[in-house]
């Protein structure tokens, strides 16, 4: 598991994304290894708890690995649809974790991140934490629209409209973070919080998650997560064929070194 740490702390498992030196970039290796430790804590009876955090000081995570994403063909319809699934399986493997979990988040929460944070139970943020999906702008549709769930209807047709960032500030005023702290503070503010979760007896606990998920699944939340990828591949293929597009025709007006500027 390079791309990640993976600790326990009496009956806490803590996984933290390891790419400091990339922002905690989620590549497809970070992907497997999350899922790997996240089915390890799932399975050991002394684990109650799941921490989500991200090293270092910079980034909870800045998304996906672009460097990585540019090299897939998404020429191959297959290739990409294989990819976003594999990628809703992560969230969705969060989403339906069978014990609590918190994400620790500070500095940059983009793209994925997002995900990866809401699809937790609870999120404890550093006073610095900034979230947004700017790849909006960019003509993605959202792979996992887990904002219909966790943010108010209006301001999650902003967040989906705009592209625009979000301070921490705001998203503890949507309720979206529990709890804002400094980032000295941010480690010991997640364990206590967690440490009062595990104050409920453990079975009841369990019976709570299961039944969480399986009211937000009669709101069609399992359905939703499934389709979003398909409509995902789909936006994809088109906007790699507009730009494509879009390009050749800047060459011709503007040249080569015109069409690569803008």
């Amino acid at each position: 598991m390079s791309t990640i740490l993976y600790e326990k702390q009496d009956q806490i498992a803590i996984i933290t994304m390891n790419r400091p030196e990339k922002r905690n970039a989620i590549n497809v290796a970070m992907i497997g290894d999350i899922c790997e430790a996240l089915t390890k804590a799932a399975a050991d009876p002394e684990v109650d708890l799941v921490i989500i955090a991200g090293a270092g000081e910079k980034s909870f995570t800045a998304g996906f690995d672009l460097k990585e994403a540019v090299e897939v063909d998404t020429d191959d319809p297959q290739q990409t649809r294989e990819g976003a699934l594999s990628e809703s399986r992560l969230f969705q493997q969060i989403l339906y974790f069978p014990k609590p979990t918190i994400a620790q988040v500070q500095g940059y929460c983009i793209g994925a991140g997002n995900w990866i944070a809401m699809a937790c139970d609870m999120i404890v943020a550093s006073d610095d934490a900034t979230f947004g999906q700017p790849e909006i702008l960019l003509g993605f549709s959202p792979e996992f629209p887990i904002e219909m769930w966790k943010m108010p209807y209006n301001k999650m047709n902003e967040w989906l409209f705009t592209g625009k960032y979000y301070t921490v500030q705001e998203m503890e005023q949507m309720g979206v973070v529990n709890q804002v702290v400094p980032f000295a503070d941010l480690s010991q503010a997640t364990l206590a919080l967690a440490e009062q979760v595990l104050k409920v007896e453990r079975g009841t606990m369990r019976y709570m998650k299961h039944t969480i998920s399986q009211c937000f699944d009669l709101r069609g939340m399992r359905n939703t997560m499934n389709f979003a990828p398909e409509v995902f591949i789909q936006a994809l293929l088109y906007r790699q064929k507009t730009l494509a597009e879009e390009f050749n025709a800047n060459v011709k007006s503007v040249g080569l070194t015109g069409a690569l500027k803008k």
